[in-house]
């Protein structure tokens, strides 16, 4: 008798509560199985008896892979029959087939080992960088919990890209995830890969060498001097959210766009006497150390009138007496526990939540049709340094960006300002006097003694030979 191949599902659950596929040996009425590397979560995915190689049904969202994969491991047990055979020149026993097949080395799954990088990124303090890891293996897992390496190409790639430009944007459930959004969690999937790749030899190409992640440039909301004034002019009852959030605001402004993450954290011990702030930046561990302008000493100033404590936070949005507020440098703060360190992080998500929303109504009463956010302090000094011709490489160092490139970004928009004073110039357009008024009014009197002895004496109608005349 013959000896034939066939697929066959297992009905027994897995403990991951999946059912696995089986390759179905035959021969002389004996029956041998070995497990494929495919299965499915729902028995209904599974349709016994295919139009061609269509085991999987379309209701399993991996189902071309899956099939291919069926059709490449039945196709591989049929050809190694057949190779024992003409090898041994006679009957091959399915016993030894099945066996040798069972044998075999298993590409690995990559969703396994996927997790254990991410908490080993977490075990290591790595609350964030975890935290995007973790939302990349949800993503995937609802897309294909059991793939191994060996089935990630381009052609997989290309198909999970597809799969998440489907997916709901989180924050705003009615739109759709954002080309730069798929693209950060094709990143972490690139790094996974690498990882993989040159760490754990697990593969030997990272598919994404010819895969290009695609990206889009994004508009950079920043607020000009009169909306910064607008926001500031509002009358806000002392001591509420909204005044609280305007102040931290401004004094992220006031020095150089301080983080929200890094704002919130800042103690009085982080204050000289000589009016600077010091502190070392959650995100790289770098110092910072910062003249506080007028503005900035003003605002704290409100705060400064509490009786307080070195350790203290300077803004009443964390609380003193919580488990994380004892670790007050970088240093106790690296080794915080994880499950402290993640806490911290998580309040810290939340009242920057809460910061952006009162950010968003600040903007609303001061009629600003912009989408303000925190970070908005820092494009909105990075653009006006540059308008005040501070050179980029200052620029990046007053934000503290590692890359030139990060900077650039930020002021990627002000070109198109340069282009349209430019043809003002060229085309002798004349200057609007409105805004000329009110940039005028912001100047101090000394500023603006000094600015009128400049342009006066100038002026034809202001010499006494012009009046006389007159």
């Amino acid at each position: 008798m013959a000896t034939t191949f066939r697929l066959e599902l297992n009905h027994k659950r897995n403990k991951d509560g999946s059912y696995s596929i089986f390759v179905r040996l035959c021969q002389d009425r004996r029956i041998r199985r070995f497990k494929s590397s495919v299965s499915v979560d729902k028995k209904n995915d599974w349709n016994p008896s295919p139009r061609g190689d269509n085991w999987i049904r379309p209701s399993d969202p991996a189902a071309a892979t899956k099939n291919q994969k069926l059709r490449d491991e039945l196709d591989g047990a049929k050809a190694q029959y057949d190779v024992e055979k003409k090898r041994g020149k006679g009957k091959v026993s399915i016993n030894k087939l099945a066996e040798a097949k069972k044998k075999e080395d298993v590409s690995p799954r990559f969703l396994p080992y996927a997790e254990k990088i991410t908490e080993d990124i977490k075990a290591t303090g790595h609350i964030r960088n975890a935290k995007k890891y973790k939302n990349f293996c949800n993503k995937l897992r609802a897309f294909d919990k059991n793939v191994v390496f060996a089935d990630i190409d381009s052609a997989y790639l290309k198909r999970f890209e597809t799969y998440l430009s489907k997916l709901p944007n989180e924050r705003i459930p009615e739109q759709r995830l954002s080309v730069n959004a798929i693209h950060a969690e094709m990143k972490t999937f690139r790094a996974i890969l690498n990882r993989a790749r040159n760490i754990d030899r697990l593969i030997q190409v990272n598919p994404f060498e010819s895969y290009k992640l695609k990206l889009e440039k994004t508009s950079k909301d920043k607020l000009s001097r009169d909306e910064l004034k607008a926001i500031l002019e509002l009358d806000l009852p002392e001591g509420s959210m909204l005044w609280h959030t305007r102040n931290a605001f401004m004094l992220s402004f006031y020095c150089a766009g301080i983080r929200a993450g890094d704002l919130l954290q800042l103690r009085w011990c982080n204050v000289s006497a000589e009016g600077r702030i010091t502190y070392q930046m959650d995100k790289n561990g770098k110092e910072r150390d910062l003249v506080m302008v007028k503005q900035a000493q003003e605002i704290l100033m409100h705060y400064r009138q509490v009786e307080h404590q070195p350790t203290d936070y300077i803004f009443p949005l964390l609380p003193n007496d919580a488990p994380w507020a004892k670790y007050v440098t970088h240093e106790q703060k690296q080794v915080m526990p994880v499950k402290i360190l993640e806490q911290l992080l998580n309040k810290i998500s939340s009242v920057n939540t809460i910061l952006n929303k009162n950010l968003k109504k600040l903007a609303e009463m001061a009629k600003i049709e912009k989408h303000v956010t925190f970070h908005v302090s820092r494009h909105s000094f990075a653009t006006m340094a540059l308008k005040e011709s501070v050179d980029t490489m200052t620029i990046k160092s007053a934000l503290a960006h590692s890359s030139l490139k990060t900077t650039e970004t930020y002021l990627q928009d002000f070109d198109m300002t340069e282009i349209d004073s430019t043809l003002q110039r060229v085309f002798d357009q004349k200057p609007d006097v409105d805004k000329l008024i009110k940039q005028i009014l912001m100047l101090d009197e000394s500023e603006r003694e000094k600015l009128f002895s400049a342009v006066i004496p100038q002026h034809p109608a202001s010499t006494p030979t012009a009046t006389a005349g007159a």
